[in-house]
């Protein structure tokens, strides 16, 4: 492709006035990486000004090619030409970069309307963002296809802008593998490769074979050399327009900082020690920006034909879906954004199941399934355990019957990352499992669902010391405090089909918060002694009294998750003179609720008994005296026997949590 002259010299133009406003950003801030806008500047004006279809005032519109900034350190870089295309940023934006409370932070956080798709930082999670995002486009249109609209109405790309510090990370080969065996067609990798990491050169640490590398996992690869004229944007129109089925990468060699003789192409470049050597860029500093925003005004005014361009795209692709779709609504798709209202109607039509002696991801098998039918836009997940998590979607006669279940393969961290990128999109709900004991290979994929305030479902089971046999390795004793510890998740552990069910609706209707359903291996003997809907409720509230007393009140037990079977059987053995509490959701909110509710019996003496096979540290931040605390639990990793040897080893037993509670009863 070649581009016509005057359109050189102005892309020359605006990567000159980027490199102007990325140098007095990080001088102003004192703080901000300085290498990679300065070594991608020229790529960056062809992506944003040539190669993307994207438009600004519509930052939301489905068939906008979305860009996601997997090097997330390189910040700067993403915002000033997000400011220079016309999204809602202004000088003044670019001047608090890395301030308190401003719209630019040291590292991109998901705002669609700012044009910002995904959360990055931790390096690789883009890449796995990516992937998803590219997923979840591709649902989007067969699902378009399965309406029987007849026509191209989708053909957008995800692109994914990625480091070599982004491309060691694990989490970003598993993605990367995912995708070559899924054939995602419209994905591009643009892997700006420019040797260096922070500490050090990369031949220090790696000494990979890139283009073999990613010719394994089946992308396509091409390789350009930016200081070529146009090289890298005919690498990239060509990928983007090939027919091949394969997701596609462009290896773009870059130098570091460039500009800059003194840290070009070293590691000085990518870190602040780089901020020392601005003042070699004296022709750019901030003296030349007399009025900034006169400078931008200019800018997009002479750039208004690329603006008229894409509003036109826009305006004739949206057409075409109206016309295709036979909707007048741009979000007739987003059937997930209804809210089930939870009646006593509602869930004796569609959930009215009488199940006895069941485990509780059996119970989530059967719920997940029945919402399936009722949200078409639900997708399960699981990492080469569909069999062992039971959230398989099974296949029933309908038009959306043929996308509902992905297969990650053991790729726990990348399937973190991956869920995340089809719930930033915000058309499917997805649901996804592994092990509890192994949601540590996704945690950082978890806590950026949580910062980011997505809804992404996580469901983790084999929930305690009860798998028995596996031994400790696979036998979760602190994984649910350290879950409990992430703000803004939802952390839920039910004990019967109902509390499951009221857990489930609980994690769908979530509009702000990532949900970590935490479910048993075993069957649950005690399944119910209240109506369903005060153990659906009482399971939205965070805890509720399953039994209370019918005598004078002397133990109170709490309880969550499949150890509610053991608590209801010390409960039993108190004659009367106990109250059971449930709590599913154990939380700030929830221990504010309880220290209420129970500060008046604490007062008469009262003894309060926590059963749960964990780690007892949190219990402990309820406000109850410690002579009237007891709490049995864990305090070392598990065992490998049968469940009953396990719980008899460490005493999790009815016999020995008697024991010990009448004798403080009668001291």
């Amino acid at each position: 492709m070649i581009l016509s002259i005057d359109f050189n010299k102005f892309l020359s133009r605006v990567a000159f006035i980027f490199r102007t406003i990325v140098l007095n950003s990080i001088s102003f801030c004192k703080s901000g990486h300085l290498g990679l806008p300065l070594g991608s500047s020229s790529i960056g004006s062809k992506l944003f000004w040539y190669a993307l279809n994207i438009y600004s005032k519509k930052s939301s519109w489905l068939n906008r090619d979305k860009f996601v900034l997997s090097a997330g350190h390189g910040s700067i870089f993403l915002y000033t030409f997000l400011f220079l295309t016309g999204y809602s940023y202004t000088m003044a934006d670019m001047f608090t970069f890395r301030k308190l409370n401003s719209k630019t932070p040291g590292h991109p956080e998901f705002d669609l309307k700012i044009g910002i798709e995904s959360t990055t930082g931790p390096l690789g999670q883009g890449v796995a963002n990516s992937v998803g995002i590219s997923i979840s486009d591709n649902i989007l249109s067969k699902t378009l296809r399965l309406k029987r609209i007849k026509g191209v109405v989708l053909d957008c790309f995800t692109i994914c802008f990625a480091g070599d510090g982004c491309l060691q990370e694990g989490i970003a080969q598993e993605a990367m593998s995912l995708a070559g065996n899924l054939k995602l067609k419209n994905l591009i990798i643009v892997y700006d490769s420019n040797d260096v990491t922070l500490d050090c050169s990369l031949q220090k640490t790696q000494k990979d074979d890139f283009l073999k590398r990613f010719l394994s996992v089946k992308f396509d690869v091409r390789y350009a050399e930016d200081n070529k004229l146009n090289n890298f944007l005919n690498n990239f129109i060509s990928l983007k327009y090939s027919t091949s089925k394969k997701p596609k990468l462009l290896i773009s060699k870059t130098v570091i900082g460039q500009g800059i003789d003194d840290i070009s192409g070293f590691s000085k470049a990518h870190g602040e020690s780089g901020i020392a050597y601005i003042h070699k860029y004296d022709n750019l500093m901030i003296k030349t920006f007399k009025n900034p925003n006169l400078v931008r005004y200019k800018f997009l005014l002479n750039a208004k034909s690329v603006f008229s361009k894409r509003l036109f795209k826009y305006k004739k692709w949206l057409n075409t879906y109206f016309k295709l779709s036979g909707s007048k609504r741009l979000d007739s798709l987003r059937l997930n954004l209804k809210k089930l209202k939870i009646t006593f109607n509602f869930i004796n039509s569609k959930f009215n199941f009488n199940l006895l002696n069941i485990s509780t991801r059996q119970c989530g098998n059967l719920i997940l399934n029945k919402l399936a039918r009722l949200d078409n836009f639900i997708v399960s997940g699981s990492a080469d355990l569909f069999s062992s998590c039971k959230n398989f979607i099974s296949s029933y006669k309908g038009v959306y019957s043929l996308i509902k279940n992905l297969r990650f393969g053991v790729r726990e961290h990348a399937m973190g990352g991956v869920a995340n990128g089809l719930t930033y999109q915000n058309y499917f709900k997805i649901f996804v499992s592994t092990f509890l004991t192994f949601s540590d290979y996704l945690r950082p994929a978890l806590r950026l669902s949580a910062l980011s305030k997505i809804p992404t479902n996580f469901i983790f089971t084999h929930d305690s010391i009860a798998v028995g046999k596996d031994g400790p390795t696979h036998q979760p004793i602190e994984t649910l405090s350290a879950l409990r510890l992430i703000p803004n998740l939802n952390v839920l552990r039910p004990f019967n089909y109902w509390e499951t069910l009221g857990s489930y609706l609980s994690s769908y209707n979530q509009k702000s918060k990532p949900t970590a359903l935490v479910l048993s291996r075993q069957d649950i003997n005690f399944t119910k002694v209240r109506s369903p809907l005060n153990h659906i409720n009482g399971c939205l509230q965070g805890t509720y009294t399953l039994i209370k007393e019918t005598r004078k009140l002397k133990v109170i037990i709490l309880s969550t998750g499949s150890d509610v079977s053991l608590a209801f059987k010390v409960h039993t053995k108190f004659c009367g003179f106990s109250r059971l509490i449930s709590v599913p959701n154990f939380n700030k909110k929830t221990m504010h609720t309880l220290n209420k509710s129970l500060a008046a019996y604490l007062t008469r003496k009262a003894h309060v008994i926590i059963v749960e096979s964990g780690v007892r540290e949190l219990w402990h931040l309820l406000d109850i005296p410690k002579r009237q605390l007891h709490i049995f639990g864990l305090d070392s990793f598990g065992k490998s026997g049968s469940p009953d040897e396990v719980l008899d080893f460490f005493k999790l037993r009815s016999k020995y949590i008697l024991n010990f509670v009448r004798n403080k009863l009668n001291r």
